[in-house]
């Protein structure tokens, strides 16, 4: 079947007509054949594209987008006032010849279908105070980027909503062919080719004179896919190197070919470590100390490094430096990139204390000979003006031995001693210091040594008297020369201080037959 013309005073229910073929028995059938008014072919110009509105209902997905994605089971929804609105960026300008409004139940009563070329100043194209839901599919005029759906009463008591929002139309008429063109400027504090702040981009579009004029300008940074429409200077932060992209389209709908511009960003102070070795446990060097500074940066990469010692003056660094010198020590030290950012003042303290400790002997003197009858106060210490004494101590033949003792010379011995002392340093230095000295008996202090017994009440008096007497008629012949007849009185001596009767005390005993036997070697 054709149909060549059809005239109607009737409504067109929602864009559809029935036609009915009056067949004979089952051959009768209905068909619908939709209707587009005014002979508007063509793409849905609103489809996919940028949308706002004034509201979205609260804890809703009701989104304007919704009204122009082509689904028509997804809707815009208003909150519940008024007045409301929704608008489209067509991207370019067109010859605008009809809307299609499809209302979910939440209508408008009154509203306004609105053009404008610059989303700023609108126009009606239509209105209506009757709105009654359903399809509004309206025929319009004008020029226009920019459609809105202005409602101004609501025909329900909830807010609007629409589950499309339809745009049909063609290109403008002129004869813009060509794509408009944008300057990028970059500002920002900048040092060698890098910003070390924010970088400000400032992006400029225009079009030929007498085209259609810029319609929006789009970048993207970095790794982005998705085009940012701009709306005016944005920065770029981040060290590294960065590329922006950006092009503009005009109204009659010419893209201009991406274009870019590179920058690099460095707004971090490089990094400096010093590195030496590690401190003994008192957490002084016993010794001169190399210090290593290693400097990085990660982006524009090191420019300088210096050091300063103990206040000294700022030096650049060419390799490890060598703190020596008893003392404490302050190595400041910084980098600086080649951006110019520089690294806040860093310092390390070493102490240093290469000298070894001093160690000093009282009571006895190296090379010294001194009688088994003395008594001498054998003291010690160490001093360290750097680091301080860590510890010290002392020998005596082999065993440990204190410092400030009253030493009874005959409890040594006779014969050569080795008192030994030494001293550590908190740094770890060592001085060891030995004093050699000799213990001897003569007859004076084998004489000395039995009144000491008697008067330690070691030796009784009868037998103190009697020893007394030998002693002194051995030391009066040895005096007098007759060597001979002093080793008879020693040999008498002898037998009585070996006689435990005389003589009860063991020790006393080994003493004053140790100095008798010494005695009688030397006379021998």
């Amino acid at each position: 079947m054709k149909i060549t013309e059809y005239t109607s005073d009737r409504a067109v229910a929602d864009g559809y007509i029935g036609v009915q073929n009056d067949g004979a028995g089952l051959d009768i059938s209905y068909r619908n054949i939709r209707v587009r008014a005014g002979g508007v072919t063509g793409e849905d110009l609103a489809r996919g594209k940028p949308t706002q509105a004034s509201t979205v209902e609260a804890g809703s997905t009701h989104a304007s987008g919704n009204a122009v994605d082509g689904n028509s089971a997804t809707r815009w929804g208003s909150e519940h006032s008024d007045p409301q609105w929704i608008s489209v960026d067509l991207g370019a300008v067109y010859d605008l010849r009809r809307v299609r409004l499809n209302w979910e139940a939440a209508f408008a009563r009154s509203y306004e279908i609105q053009a404008s070329t610059d989303g700023i100043d609108w126009a009606p194209v239509y209105s209506t105070t009757a709105g009654d839901g359903g399809i509004d599919d309206v025929e319009v005029a004008g020029e226009a980027r920019y459609v809105r759906i202005y409602c101004a009463q609501r025909g329900t008591q909830w807010g609007y909503s629409l589950w499309e929002l339809n745009v049909y139309g063609a290109p403008t008429g002129g004869t813009d062919t060509t794509a408009p063109s944008t300057q990028a400027a970059v500002a920002g504090p900048r040092t060698g080719g890098w910003y070390t702040g924010a970088a400000a981009v400032t992006l400029a579009a225009s079009d030929e004179p007498g085209g259609s004029g810029v319609a929006y300008t789009q970048y993207q940074v970095d790794g982005a896919t998705a085009w940012t429409v701009y709306g005016g200077p944005f920065e770029v932060t981040g060290d590294g190197a960065h590329e922006v992209r950006f092009r503009s389209t005009d109204r009659a709908g010419n893209v201009e070919q991406a274009g870019r511009v590179a920058l690099r960003t460095d707004a971090t102070a490089p990094l400096t470590t010093a590195t030496f070795a590690p401190p003994g446990d008192g957490g002084w060097h016993a010794g001169a100390v190399p210090v290593t500074l290693a400097a990085t940066d990660g982006g524009a990469g090191v420019a300088t490094t210096q050091w300063s010692l103990d206040g000294g003056p700022w030096t650049a660094y060419t390799g490890p430096v060598d703190i020596i010198g008893d003392g404490e020590h302050e190595l400041r030290y910084r980098a600086t990139d080649t951006a110019g950012n520089a690294e806040a003042l860093k310092s390390a303290v070493v102490k240093v204390d290469g000298t070894n400790p001093t160690t000093i002997v009282a009571g006895v003197a190296d090379g010294g000979l001194y009688g088994d009858s003395q008594d001498v106060r054998i003291t010690y210490q160490a001093v360290d003006p750097a680091s301080g004494i860590a510890t010290t101590a002392g020998t005596m033949d082999g065993a440990g031995y204190p410092s400030n003792r009253l030493q009874p010379l005959y409890d040594l011995g006779l014969g050569l001693h080795e008192l030994t002392v030494t001293a550590t340093d908190r740094a770890g230095n060592r001085t060891t210091t030995t004093v050699r000295f000799y213990v001897t008996t003569s007859f004076r202090d084998l004489a000395s040594l039995v009144d000491r017994f008697r008067a330690t009440g070691q030796l009784s008096k009868a037998a103190h008297q009697k020893l007394s007497n030998k002693v002194d008629a051995a030391r009066a012949s040895e005096a007098a020369g007759n060597d001979r007849r002093a080793l008879q009185q020693l040999a008498a001596l002898r037998t009585l201080v070996t006689d435990p009767a005389l003589v009860p005390d063991a020790d006393v005993r080994a003493v004053l037959t140790r100095d008798i036997d010494a005695l009688t070697a030397t006379l021998t």
